[in-house]
């Protein structure tokens, strides 16, 4: 068991469970997790999107997409956040504290059917 009762290997069943339903083989799913992780990398390098998708790492523009939310959901619910939300994106997207509550709520929802247990307080 981990923090707060919750047994890594319920998480890791719902995991894979997920994995399975989305009828992407793993090597395919771990593949694209790499190309996604490299388009963060390179945009936090500071290159263009127009860099990024001309890139030789084969990165698409849905994962380009995916490492932005990437980056939003680590900025706007990273730890130290506070009642503001997030630092970098939060003030770029001009989000108000109602904002930030409707973006919580929606990825608590999705981490209860992802993950099936509610979010770690």
């Amino acid at each position: 068991m981990s923090r707060a009762g919750v047994d890594p290997a319920v998480i890791d069943r719902h995991i894979r469970a997920a994995v399975k339903r989305s009828g992407i083989s793993g090597a395919e799913f771990g593949a694209r997790m790499r190309r996604i992780t490299r388009a963060v990398e390179l945009v936090l390098s500071g290159r263009s999107v127009v860099d990024v998708l001309a890139s030789d790492d084969g990165i698409s523009q849905a994962e380009l997409y995916g490492a932005l939310w990437m980056l939003i959901v680590a900025d706007v619910f990273r730890d130290d956040a506070g009642a503001e939300g997030g630092g970098i994106v939060g003030a770029f997207l001009q989000l108000t504290k109602d904002d930030v509550g409707v973006l919580e709520r929606a990825f608590e929802l999705l981490h209860e059917r992802y993950f099936g247990i509610p979010p770690l307080p």
